[in-house]
């Protein structure tokens, strides 16, 4: 590169000078005492409420995360209940057995679940039949039961049809074949289930088992089969499709020990020092309060209370959060003690005032001494093995920017790459970067060496977070999110190829979901790093370090060889491996050791994805994933446009004749936005 070029680029190097403070001249000793005490007396006022207000807005935000995790410890259990659905739908005759194998994993990852129930619709000519099969399962005992007129449960009057509980897990046998139709305190709940085709949620409920004072929560889902040939615009599993006559089969429900379940949201911390209050909003004036934190409820301020809403099925609940008086929280309030601070402000003023302009002169050098080029660094923004990336502002143009910096002598070791083959590695992304203009590719501005020989390059600054962040703080995603993305992540790959550009580092970290403008969920491709001119890249002479240069959970098998082609369809098997990684929060392969993934990677079939994921997985998604997978290159897409194309046609669900679900359904803006809102606040 040219000096000139190095030059403009480099490091300032300052000249700092101090300018003499200025004299204080006394008129008195005690009207400057004076003078100055009122002063420090205001100042510490002033910073008192700076300390107030800081205080409140890490409440507000504690508040937030703590909203966040009891309300996904409520609504992923409902999900899962819809899971239970598809079960049953997806079969003519669920057992006994088939139930509880489909259920307990699910209670044993979810310790916060305290079962799950089957409620068949049974017409009355069914009855007798239904018992004597159930007796001769082993449950000797069993009946058709409804509670007592003062306690207990009695044997069920005879009615038309009913909704006994037949499955249950854990087994209970003291409820089971209790008909909620003859319960009143879970008869309006399933009665509205059936009548609208939605899921509904129970009041504050004791259940039968439990003792005075232990209460819970019941989520029902209606299950409606559509007979074959009758058409329905309702694709959501369960539901109750708006055209034809569906069958109602019955009510799945899964239910929740109140405490049990906002406890463990809170048990990682965050909690100390605040009253927490958890409230059924459209529930019975007697059963509003769902949780409550111990402690003397009369001392709080309302005021100082931070409250959330949210919807548990066809209910409105709310969270609210209250600081405890004596908790870190709430500022103490003193005159004495403030006065006494400004009087002792007041001595030592005189005394500070040159320490604080000499400290201050120093900020300032400090923030010259950080001037790169026409950009000012700011905060440090990562940390990785090339380098470190910055946030930083053009100085005249006030745009926001990124900077990474690469040392060369941050790598070191017999087998590390020398500087040259660094500088040209860091060339090649960089001019290959600059060049692509999707999009959906990160933005180069500038790049160069300084004078100290550390590479960079000028990119955009992006708000949001990266895949392997999004797993690991929210978990597994869901399909129609998942197709949004890798289409988006198609259209960057697919400019690139078609320049003869493979990427060869596609992962989590290197895919980069933000907040872009008007749009949210707008992917970005980062780090052409590790990328090579398909047609150029000849070179036999490479080290073994630089043999492979990729990351092992996502690596290709044909990276692994250094006679083998590497081409766009290696990227697609990493952009696979990532799809893995969206939809059931692991890698393809995990081994003890890097090599052991990489080789896992060459010789092992891997699991599809529906078998670990937690989530529904469309089929046609689980194909897609699986294609692009396939050890031989040959029988993965042609192309990233390909991919694109075929996961446009996911975009939209659809139901086959047995009610399956193909399609991974829309992932709106509207969806998208609601996700940001909730889990990344959008700043007003």
């Amino acid at each position: 590169m040219k000096k000139a070029a190095r030059a403009n680029l480099r490091l300032r190097s300052v000249r700092h000078s101090l300018t003499p403070a200025r004299s204080w001249t006394f008129i008195g000793p005690i009207s400057v005492f004076l003078v100055v005490a009122l002063l420090s007396t205001l100042v510490f006022g002033a910073l008192r409420g700076k300390e107030r207000h800081e205080k409140r807005r890490d409440f507000v935000v504690q508040a937030q995360q703590l909203a966040f995790s009891i309300e996904n410890r409520f609504e992923l259990p409902r999900e899962l209940l819809r899971s239970v659905v598809a079960l049953f739908l997806s079969s003519d005759d669920v057992s006994r057995e088939e139930f509880g194998t489909f259920v307990r994993p699910i209670i044993a990852r979810h310790p916060s679940i305290y079962a799950f129930e089957w409620m068949p619709l049974v017409t009355d000519a069914d009855r007798d039949r239904m018992v004597q099969e159930v007796r001769a399962e082993g449950f000797a005992d069993f009946d058709f039961q409804q509670r007592a007129p003062k306690a207990g449960l009695m044997r069920a009057a005879r009615r038309a049809d009913y909704l006994p509980i037949l499955y249950m897990e854990p087994i209970e046998p003291v409820v089971l074949g209790l008909d909620v139709i003859g319960n009143p305190e879970r008869g309006d709940e399933s009665a509205r289930a059936r009548a609208t085709g939605e899921a509904t949620a129970s009041d504050r409920y004791n259940l039968i088992e439990d003792p005075e004072g232990i209460y819970s929560v019941i989520s029902y889902e209606p299950v409606f089969r559509v007979p074959a040939g009758v058409p329905s615009a309702n694709t959501e599993p369960g539901a109750a499709p708006s055209e034809g006559e569906p069958e109602f089969l019955g009510l799945l429900a899964v239910l929740l020990r109140l405490e049990p379940v906002v406890q463990r949201a809170i048990a990682g911390g965050g909690a100390d020092g605040i009253h927490i209050l958890l409230r059924d909003e459209s529930g019975a004036e007697d059963k509003q309060i769902l949780f409550s934190s111990p402690g003397d409820v009369s001392r709080l301020n309302p005021e100082d209370a931070w409250t959330h809403k949210f919807h548990f099925a066809d209910r409105q609940w709310s969270l609210r959060f209250t600081p405890l008086p004596d908790s870190t929280w709430v500022l103490g309030h003193g005159p004495i003690a403030l006065w006494a601070a400004g009087l002792l402000l007041g001595v030592l003023a005189a005394f500070a005032s040159g320490a604080l302009l000499r400290i201050g002169q120093l900020r300032r050098s400090m923030d010259e001494a950080m001037e790169f080029g026409q950009y000012r660094l700011g905060k440090q923004l990562g940390q990785g093995g090339m380098g470190a990336v910055y946030e930083a502002e053009h100085r005249m143009l006030a745009r926001p920017a990124a900077i990474k910096l690469i040392r060369p002598t941050d790598r070191s070791g017999p087998d590390s790459p020398s500087p040259a083959r660094l500088l040209a590695r860091f060339e090649r992304e960089a001019k290959a970067t600059a060049a692509l203009h999707s999009a959906h590719t990160i933005q180069v501005y500038d790049f160069g060496v300084t004078d100290d020989g550390e590479f960079y390059y000028v990119m955009e600054l992006l708000d949001g977070l990266d895949l392997d962040t999004l797993v690991k703080q929210n978990g597994p995603v869901p399909a129609a999110r998942v197709v949004h993305i890798l289409r988006q992540v198609c259209d960057s790959l697919a400019e690139a190829h078609a320049v003869g550009l493979v990427h060869r580092d596609i992962k989590p970290a290197n895919i980069y979901l933000c907040h872009h403008g008007l749009e949210f969920d707008f992917v970005k491709v980062l780090d052409f790093g590790l990328v090579r001119q398909v047609q150029q890249d000849n070179d036999v002479t490479r080290t073994q370090a630089e043999a492979f240069l990729g990351t092992p959970a996502f690596c290709a098998p044909e990276m692994v060889a250094t006679d083998a082609e590497v081409d766009g369809r290696s990227d697609l098997y990493s952009l696979g491996c990532v799809a893995y990684w969206l939809l059931t929060g692991r890698p393809v392969f995990e081994g003890k050791t890097p090599m052991a993934v990489i080789l896992a990677h060459v010789d092992e079939a891997p699991v599809p994805p529906s078998q670990l994921a937690e989530l529904e997985i469309p089929a046609a998604l689980e194909d897609v994933v699986m294609d692009c997978l396939q050890k031989d290159p040959a029988k993965r897409p042609a192309g990233a446009a390909e991919l694109a194309a075929r996961l446009e046609g996911l975009g939209h669900a659809s139901a086959d004749g047995n009610g399956s679900t193909n399609g991974a359904g829309d992932w709106t803006q509207a969806r998208a936005r609601h996700w940001w809102e909730v889990h990344r606040p959008i700043p007003k």
